[in-house]
């Protein structure tokens, strides 16, 4: 009968030789011989075994679940823990459904992002856009809380994460706050009133935390740097606003673009800052 080395083994079934070593640690495939150097030597039917064990591996079972189905010949207790594996398999394709929409919304933003990083700073300051906000469903904490400008505020975008995960929904946005108070507020204040906010793909939810935004027209601009810096941003926008005949109707929105959760440093933070506008009427003064 054909005797085969760990390597010529690992060549045939196509597992390393390295697991090969892992299965005969952990008593889930022994070698049938083995010489004083501790060189293995494995016989045909082990190879049939490694074949097995690798068909189950692929088929995502544990190292618990191979060990008692490579010693049980009872079919319907191998049927059984199929249909097990199964079910878990099922009950785990909404999660991974989730997890892939929200990687990939985060791969098309952090597209959009780094095109800011390959601004100058011979570049001049960065203009305003016009551009229509639809109507969007969004899961969301409101509270007084620190909102200065000084600080990263972490634990606010904590508890939406949190809150994500506590209503089971699947988000595919960046975080965003509104500010309640005037824009100022932050660069002089400790505390304020606070939204934050992510949207989120289940449009019909209702919950005490779930809420509809936008549908109408905004004015923003976008920022690479930290927040404290944001003012002369802030106060830019107002005035091309005006300038180009629109009125502020809402409080400001921070939408934040690339943060601490990208692992990029704070003076490369991107955040896009905008306000809920609407165009002045011929006969309404500016």
């Amino acid at each position: 009968m054909a005797k085969f080395t760990i390597g010529e083994l690992s060549k045939l079934t196509k597992i390393s030789k390295s697991a090969l070593r892992f299965y005969d640690e952990k008593g889930l495939l022994k070698p049938e011989t083995r010489q004083a150097n501790n060189y293995r030597l494995y016989s045909e039917r082990q190879a049939i075994y490694a074949v097995a064990i690798r068909e189950l591996k692929q088929m995502g079972f544990s190292m618990a679940d191979l060990k008692k189905l490579m010693h049980n010949t009872d079919l319907s207790y191998v049927k059984g823990k199929l249909e097990q594996k199964i079910q878990t398999l099922r009950d785990e394709i909404p999660k991974m459904q989730q997890q892939l929409e929200h990687l990939t919304a985060s791969s098309q933003m952090l597209s959009e992002v780094l095109k800011f990083y390959e601004e100058t700073d011979d570049q001049p300051p960065p203009s305003m856009s016009i551009d229509e906000m639809p109507e969007t469903t969004v899961i969301y904490d409101r509270r007084i809380c620190n909102i200065s400008a000084k600080n990263l505020w972490w634990e606010r975008l904590n508890d939406v994460y949190l809150l994500r995960d506590k209503l089971n929904v699947t988000t595919y946005g960046p975080i965003s706050a509104i500010l309640h108070e005037h824009f100022l507020h932050q660069f002089f204040f400790e505390e304020g009133d606070m939204t934050v906010y992510m949207p989120i793909r289940e449009t019909e939810r209702t919950d005490e935390h779930i809420a509809k935004i936008g549908g109408h027209l905004v004015a923003s601009m976008v920022y690479v740097g930290w927040y404290e810096n944001l003012l002369d941003v802030y106060v830019n926008l107002v005035k091309q606003i005006k300038a180009n005949k629109y009125r502020i109707i809402g409080p400001p929105h921070e939408e934040y673009l690339a943060t601490f959760s990208h692992g990029v440093p704070k003076e490369r933070y991107v955040t896009r800052i905008f306000f809920p506008v609407e165009p002045l009427q011929n006969s309404e003064p500016q």
